[in-house]
């Protein structure tokens, strides 16, 4: 038994831990968010879903996927689990100060076009995987 609680201890930390790449781009270890996490799911276990094995098992994948599935399943567990990280973290002193807005420049709106831009070509790429991969 105990095997088990380490394996899901290490499973729930590199689900956090590659959300939080793809939230923040940086890697955090905070066993506080961790703990958090856990105790969300275990509340409220969401359905297992194919395509959350296939996006912590290939994390590179996770930004096309979360785009594609805004507008074909904005209600699934992969989705479900970003939020919850998301929420935690915005929440949280340490990471609160990465979600508060800036005063924008010029040049800040044009990042902010680059960004849309990137989110667009990440919505085309996730709508194929998930089309040819029936996720």
């Amino acid at each position: 038994m105990i095997r088990y609680n380490e394996y899901m201890i290490k499973s729930t930390a590199s689900e956090v831990d590659i959300i939080t790449e793809y939230l923040l781009n940086k890697h955090i270890s905070d066993r506080h968010v961790y703990d958090l996490y856990d105790t969300i799911l275990a509340s409220s276990p969401g359905k297992d879903e194919r395509i959350v094995r296939v996006a912590f098992s290939h994390p590179r994948l996770l930004p096309f996927l979360d785009a594609a599935l805004v507008f074909v399943r904005p209600h699934s567990e992969l989705r479900r689990r970003i939020h919850i990280v998301f929420s935690i973290l915005e929440t949280s002193p340490a990471y609160s100060n990465e979600f508060i807005s800036e005063k924008v420049t010029f040049f800040g709106f044009l990042a902010l076009i680059g960004v849309g831009l990137r989110g667009i070509y990440r919505l085309l790429i996730g709508l194929i995987i998930v089309r040819i991969g029936r996720l």
